[in-house]
């Protein structure tokens, strides 16, 4: 039998998914832990904060959500600024963020660039929180 849902779909939860919340806190405001509010925002229709804005993973196709989420991409399709790096460049950057962290893809640019996987994961995580 399905427990009773927390989260209802209502503008304060829409408010919080749009906003600058993360996802932890808006579990903790409902006193349920963060793959709970995911499956409520995809329930209500809401996009996917991942990069792209689709549920599915890697699929990086973008939707739509406003002048806000347009911000958002412009955002997340630049590089941003970082340290400067012995081995990767601009380019080697750009081509990390393309991936949207998908693993298998992580994976084929480690092997193209014969560098551990774990340095490419580590770089991208360096960028995303840029």
């Amino acid at each position: 039998m399905a427990g009773k849902r927390v989260i209802e779909d209502t503008s304060a939860f829409r408010a919080m998914w749009h906003s600058d919340m993360q996802t932890r806190e808006i579990a903790a405001h409902y006193g349920v832990r963060p793959p709970a509010v995911c499956r409520a925002a995809k329930r209500f229709g809401l996009t996917s904060r991942m990069r792209g804005g689709d549920w599915s993973p890697g699929s990086g196709a973008a939707r739509d959500r406003g002048a806000q989420d347009d911000q958002q991409s412009e955002k997340c399709l630049s590089v941003p600024e970082t340290p400067p790096h012995p081995f990767f460049t601009v380019n080697h950057d750009a081509r990390i963020l393309q991936t949207g962290g998908c693993w298998r893809a992580l994976d084929a640019l480690a092997g193209e660039w014969g560098q551990p996987v774990q340095r490419i994961l580590a770089r991208f995580h360096r960028l995303r929180a840029g």
